[in-house]
This record gives C-alpha cells, structure tokens and sequence, in this order.
C-alpha cells in the first residue's frame, strides 16, 4: 500500500491517524487572519460595549479576553493549523494569555501617554495580530510521536 504522506512533507503516521495534512504558510496564515479578524472584531466589539458602559478599559480587556479565547480555539486549531479536537486548548489558552499580556501592557502604556481607550486597544492590534500567528503556529504545530520498534 502507498504511503499516503509521500510526497506532502507530513509523517505517515499524521496523515494516516487525523486523515488531514498540516496546512500550508500561505492557508495557515488566510485562515488566521478569517479567523483572528471575526475574533477581534467580536472582541473589540465587547470591549467597547463594556467600556461605553463605564467599565474599565483593562477590565473590559479581560472579559473580553476569556469568551474569545474559548469561542476562537477551535477555529484557529482547525481551520488556521490543522489541529483536531481540543488537544492542544491548554497551549492556546497559554499562548493567548502572552498575548493578552502583551496587549494589556500596550494598552497601559497607550492610556498612561493619554490616548483614547478605544484608538489604543485598535493600536494594539498591530503588534498583537503577527505576535499571535508565530506563536500559535509554534504552539498548535503537528506534534510527532517516535515510534519506538
């Protein structure tokens, strides 16, 4: 029987136990961007309801920060890289938290030079949207076994 990872680059054992093949840098990174955009727009959206309603900008980042950490999982494992199932949620949940981290002290440091609360959690963005691709692509990568013989 041919191998049904010849030729793809994946291990044999990949292909033959999820029946998928990791995703490519060009797919990966469409599917994030899809993904990642509905998520932070839902997230900017909460966020701000939150804020105009006299929450607190680091607050308001919080909640928002825990409903789309466990509504963006399975998206970005499935469809952005390849991940079936909630194998690799404590990884995400541990990779979103260093963004978040990230996008907290950005937004501390944007408020303390007087910025507008939702200008500055849009300029976060910037540096929290490719932070969040690297990390996750490392985090969520296809986990080999060695098989020992």
């Amino acid at each position: 029987m041919a191998d049904p990872a010849a030729g793809t680059g994946a291990p044999a054992d990949q292909t033959a136990s999820s029946g998928r093949v990791a995703p490519g840098l060009a797919r990966s990174l469409f599917w994030y961007l899809v993904i990642g955009g509905a998520k932070t727009a839902g997230s900017y959206v909460l966020y701000a309801g939150l804020v105009l309603d006299g929450c607190h900008p680091q607050v308001a980042l919080v909640i928002s920060h825990l409903v789309v950490t466990v509504l963006g999982y399975r998206g970005h494992a499935r469809m952005a890289f390849g991940v079936a199932g909630w194998s690799g949620f404590w990884w995400y949940v541990v990779v979103t938290t260093l963004i978040y981290g990230t996008n907290a002290g950005l937004l501390w440091l944007l408020l303390a030079w007087g910025r507008d609360p939702l200008l500055a959690q849009v300029l976060c963005q910037f540096v929290t949207i490719p932070l969040g691709f690297l990390l996750l692509r490392w985090a969520l990568r296809p986990q080999v076994v060695p098989v020992v013989t």
